[in-house]
């Protein structure tokens, strides 16, 4: 092969080797123009041309074209980012995270200072509106509203059929299917005097129930209230995050069904397990009363079946709590 040929050959395969990085879609056009003018240049080494120096600076502004184009799409595309202004998103978004989270904040106050349990089938949306409530109206106007609005409108009868069916459902409540049963009609047919005592004395039974169950429990032991109350706070009630009511359900049930009372003096607590079960209490037969015990009881029920679901997993993690 003579000399000519060999440096046309060599001329031809490095220049195409240095225009490969260039096979994108949008420069085709322009590397098919490349291609011909390589294959020109490679001719005129061979024929000894004298316009190879016109096809090189041709490939010159091909490539610095095709780098052009490259360069203002990247600038397209940065322009196009920075235009939907994501880092405003972000702030948009923990603004509004924040704001919800104070918003549920509020809430749990106002649901506790007003004595009604919170529960798992309020909707979101009244969150921030009894809070606007509370802050233009006031506490006994909000108080009001909470008490009739779940009690007439939330908790109607086809939500409180979905808790029944939840409790009927739970292997572990079938020996007290009947009585919950019957707690449920009585409340939709007015028997307040009756649901309310019935409710709370299950409370205490699932609760004792569950210690007797999970936890370690000496041979003739007595589960006396500090031993319930201990164990409901440590190992049923303990969940402290924003979207939990562990910690409004604890407050209720310690200082309001438990609140002790004297015979003969004042009785403090409008719900409470001693003056009532004790015949103390006569004007507890109220259908708030009612719905408050079916959801104090509905909200331990809740937590306790989670903890059934792996009884040995959750007898090990009461057993590392102690």
């Amino acid at each position: 092969m003579r000399e000519e040929e060999k440096q046309g050959d060599l001329q031809e395969g490095q220049a195409n080797k240095s225009l490969s990085s260039f096979q994108t879609s949008d420069n085709q056009y322009k590397q098919r123009q490349v291609n011909k003018s390589l294959s020109e240049i490679a001719l005129s080494a061979y024929i000894n041309r004298s316009d190879v120096k016109e096809k090189i600076q041709s490939i010159r502004k091909n490539v610095n074209a095709m780098g052009l184009a490259t360069e203002t799409a990247f600038k397209t595309v940065g322009n196009f980012i920075r235009s939907l202004d994501i880092e405003g998103k972000v702030r948009q978004l923990r603004e509004g995270a924040k704001l919800f989270q104070r918003t549920t904040i509020r809430f749990k106050e106002i649901m506790l200072e007003a004595g009604f349990p919170p529960h798992d089938f309020i909707p979101i949306m009244d969150m921030p509106r009894l809070v606007d409530i509370y802050e233009k109206k006031g506490f006994d106007y909000t108080k009001k509203v909470i008490e009739r609005y779940f009690t007439l409108i939330v908790y109607r009868e086809e939500i409180l059929r979905i808790i029944q069916e939840k409790w009927e459902n739970a292997y572990w409540l079938k020996d007290r299917k009947k009585i919950l049963i019957s707690a449920i009609n009585g409340h939709l047919n007015g028997y307040y005097e009756l649901t309310v005592p019935t409710l709370l004395a299950q409370v205490e039974g699932i609760l004792v129930e569950s210690i007797l169950l999970l936890d370690e429990i000496k041979e003739n032991e007595r589960i006396h209230y500090s031993k319930q109350v201990n164990f409901l706070t440590t190992n049923i009630l303990n969940d402290n995050s924003m979207f939990s009511y562990d910690e409004q359900i604890e407050t209720i049930y310690k200082e309001i069904i438990l609140d002790g009372f004297t015979p003969g003096q004042e009785i403090t607590s409008f719900l409470s397990r001693h003056a009532i079960l004790h015949g103390a209490d006569t004007n507890y037969g109220t259908r708030l009363n009612s719905l408050k015990s079916i959801l104090i009881f509905d909200y331990l029920f809740g937590k306790l079946d989670e903890m059934y679901l792996d009884i040995e997993k959750t007898k090990q993690e009461i057993q590392q709590r102690k």
